[in-house]
């Protein structure tokens, strides 16, 4: 594989057929019509779909689990998959979700409410860590829950009824670290199981010196379901075989339902329970499922189809643990294909679920996803006829005149180019323990924002994109009427004067900044060298650029451990929220740059509890604003999708958000594809106009 790329590159330069016909590259017939080949960029750092954030981990992700709602492969808003319809209260508060009947999972189980309401909860927990938890936030009892604060009385306060939920605010008398009320130890060694059920099928075992953690207990409390607090490999244990190392602490707790809501009092830990019941996520039945929202959230039908939300299956994770999703070919999947295999660096074989709901539609057998991180090779294998399709921005931006035909007029008709809802931006990091002291400064970072001419960046790109110094991408005012506030664009008497405010309140000089990009992406370096290039031109600024692979790169933005950091942000839903909200909270695991405000806490929660959409835009229009101002984003432009499609390749979905759903695919020789949607051809689709 590592020579294509020169070759190709060497056909190029030639001149020689690759610009000819009508298509891009080798058209390969093959007797399998059953197999879809996929290049998927980049190697996946996560398959479980609550802990994932990258758009590459999503696109296998979506295809192994499903979710109460979908997003239609071409108009991106909500249509029914595991729920076949939905009641929905006037405030926006209260929803009914009816699953379809006969709901299964890929081992053949009944997937039923109960499985929705573990998911969710599992997600939310504090123990797993998920990054995206703060989109639960909106369920009732969500931030408590995941604050690891949310309990059950199992009997009464002097105050507090028992069956109340109660927040647990603090211990007493006062320590630094109040004790856990879910850990348990064993007495001795035991056995955990599927079910609360002495004859259920056992999952692990666990020893006296074990910290498990409770994560539900049955109605009558003799069953506890736990994880063990490192693997998080779990199950039901008697709850007689465990013992309570902080039963006789005594906590201040708080009233959180009903006429008891805000009234405190004392309860120890053993008359603390947590269950799942406790949060706003109730199976009424196998098929029904109600919850409750904190908040009016008009986008909640959008916001149960994102991939964090998606349905997995608790055997498997007591089985297996944290690590879980790692075991291909060993865990259950709840959507149209299973993953069976992961090459690392390689690729990830997903088979069909025979009993998937929609299985008699699904009329691939078997998808192959390629992880191809370089964009010149995964370019390569496709003209070689080795991937039927690239998903989005896996092209160099050097290939792309050839495509559209600015270079002889006949674009290629397998190349398909799209708007993108996403935002191509730098983070600067003001983590206050972390970030650079001259990066804390205000002014700086205004004079950076403004130094930077957007204007040449699609002569420069040469893909279509549009320059953009906004947060909110260009785009979603057709969705929600939202529209931005202007950005720090180009200005270089403001930027001057903010580097001259910026040299006397750091005492003179401005120390070297370094702007970290990833490897594979040809455009990633050609932006930072012309960003680099604005700033020493116009500011006169030493920048250095340094590259990493794209799951280190990943892992030092969670550490705050870089300067400016090259990003994208897109849209998991065609909402404003979704790139102006939770994402700056303080003390969010999502705040890039570490930023926020006393001013920004009180517009987001003003527009969480706004229910008029009108009023809701604008408290996230002074959001947006506030962090324009405070350049803690660069923004440079608005994406646009790049895909190469092969004409065989029938009813490929392409929508604003790239969600691709390759359930809907077929593959057909003859190029007929009847039934198939129309495929978006080029013209019209160059750019989205500001």
């Amino acid at each position: 594989m590592r020579g294509l790329p020169v070759v190709l590159g060497l056909l190029l330069v030639a001149g020689c057929d690759v610009t000819k016909g009508k298509y891009f590259g080798r058209i390969r017939h093959r007797a399998d019509t059953r197999t879809l080949y996929f290049g998927n960029s980049a190697e996946p750092e996560f398959m479980d779909p609550a802990r994932l954030t990258a758009v590459n981990d999503g696109k296998v992700a979506d295809q192994c689990f499903d979710g109460l709602t979908e997003l239609d492969p071409q108009t991106a808003l909500p249509i029914p998959a595991l729920a076949e319809r939905w009641e929905v209260s006037p405030d926006w508060m209260h929803f009914t979700f009816h699953l379809r009947p006969g709901l299964k999972f890929s081992d053949g189980r009944p997937l039923e409410a109960r499985d929705v309401v573990y998911s969710w909860a599992r997600a939310l927990h504090p123990a797993w860590a998920v990054r995206d938890a703060e989109e639960f936030y909106k369920i009732d009892g969500g931030e408590e829950w995941n604050g690891g604060r949310l309990r059950g009385l199992r009997v009464a306060t002097r105050k507090l009824q028992p069956g109340r939920v109660v927040v647990v605010q603090q211990i007493s008398p006062a320590a630094a670290e109040p004790s856990d009320s879910t850990l348990r130890k064993p007495r001795a060694r035991i056995e955990a199981r599927t079910d609360p059920d002495a004859g259920a099928k056992v999952v692990h075992r666990f020893g006296p010196g074990d910290d498990l953690l409770v994560f539900d207990e049955s109605p009558d409390g003799s069953w506890l379901h736990v994880w063990e607090s490192v693997s998080l490999a779990g199950g039901w244990v008697r709850a007689s075989d465990v013992v309570q190392p902080a039963a006789d602490v005594v906590y201040v707790v708080e009233g959180l339902d009903g006429a008891q809501k805000g009234v405190r009092d004392f309860a120890s830990g053993k008359q603390l329970a947590l269950t799942s019941s406790l949060l706003a996520v109730r199976a009424k039945d196998a098929t029904t499922l109600e919850i409750d929202l904190a908040k009016p959230t008009l986008f909640w039908l959008l916001q149960v189809a994102d991939t964090t939300f998606r349905v997995v299956d608790r055997y498997t994770l007591d089985r297996l643990g944290a690590e879980w999703h790692r075991h291909a070919g060993d865990f259950v999947c709840s959507g149209a294909f299973c993953l069976t295999e992961w090459k690392l660096r390689d690729s990830l074989t997903l088979l069909k679920n025979p009993h998937y709901w929609d299985a008699a539609r699904t009329r691939l057998d078997k998808l192959v996803m390629m992880s191809i991180d370089e964009q010149a090779t995964a370019t390569a294998v496709y003209f070689d006829g080795r991937v039927d399709m690239l998903t989005a921005n896996s092209i160099p931006g050097s290939m792309l005149p050839r495509l559209n035909g600015s270079i002889d007029g006949k674009p290629k008709a397998d190349y398909i180019r799209l708007p993108y809802l996403g935002t191509y931006f730098y983070v600067v990091n003001v983590d206050e323990k972390t970030g650079p002291p001259a990066l804390k400064n205000r002014a700086l970072r205004r004079a950076l924002g403004l130094a930077l001419d957007r204007r040449e960046l699609p002569a420069l790109l040469k893909s279509g994109i549009v320059p953009w110094s906004a947060k909110v991408p260009l785009g979603m005012e057709p969705f929600t009427g939202y529209r931005s506030p202007p950005g720090l664009d180009f200005d270089l008497v403001a930027a001057k004067k903010e580097l001259e405010q910026a040299r006397r309140e750091l005492g003179g000089s401005i120390p070297r900044i370094t702007i970290r990009i990833n490897t594979g992406v040809e455009q990633h370096q050609i932006i930072a060298e012309w960003v680099q290039g604005q700033w020493k031109k116009h500011l006169g600024l030493d920048i250095g650029l340094e590259s990493q692979e794209w799951k280190t790169m990943l892992k030092a933005l969670r550490q705050h451990d870089f300067d400016i950091m090259r990003m994208g942000g897109i849209a998991s839903m065609p909402e404003p929220e979704d790139f102006v909200g939770d994402n700056y909270r303080k003390g969010s695991p999502n705040n890039q740059p570490g930023w926020s405000s006393d001013e920004y806490m009180a517009l987001l929660t003003k527009q969480q509890l706004e229910p008029d959409r009108a009023k809701r835009n604008q408290y996230i229009y002074e959001m947006e604003k506030l962090v324009l101002d405070e350049g803690v984003n660069i923004p440079l432009y608005t994406y646009v999708q790049h895909h190469l499609v092969k004409p065989y390749v029938c009813n490929a979905p392409h929508n604003i958000l790239d969600k691709i759903a390759l359930k809907y695919v077929w593959i057909d020789f003859t190029y007929k594809c009847e039934g198939a949607a129309p495929r978006p051809t080029l013209e019209g689709q160059g750019s989205i106009t500001p």
